[in-house]
């Protein structure tokens, strides 16, 4: 909708507006938002997916050098 392409629905009860997620009239701008919105959604969740297995890698080092240390 920002852009020139998709556009908001009113969802029952009437409470809350989202983007259209179906292309009932055949527009391809309303199909070419969702897949655009679907596909940066996601990306960011594989980022996020990504980010926590590094932080994960990087707490396992961290403990297995704690370990190898001598007291």
């Amino acid at each position: 909708p920002f852009v020139g392409f998709g556009k908001f629905v009113q969802y029952c009860p009437g409470t809350w507006c989202f983007i259209q997620m179906v292309h009932e009239e055949r527009s391809l701008s309303v199909l070419g938002y969702s897949v655009l919105y679907a596909s940066l959604m996601a990306l960011l969740v594989l980022a996020i997916v990504l980010c926590n297995l590094s932080a994960m890698r990087n707490l396992y080092e961290m403990h297995r050098r704690l370990r190898r240390r001598p007291r």
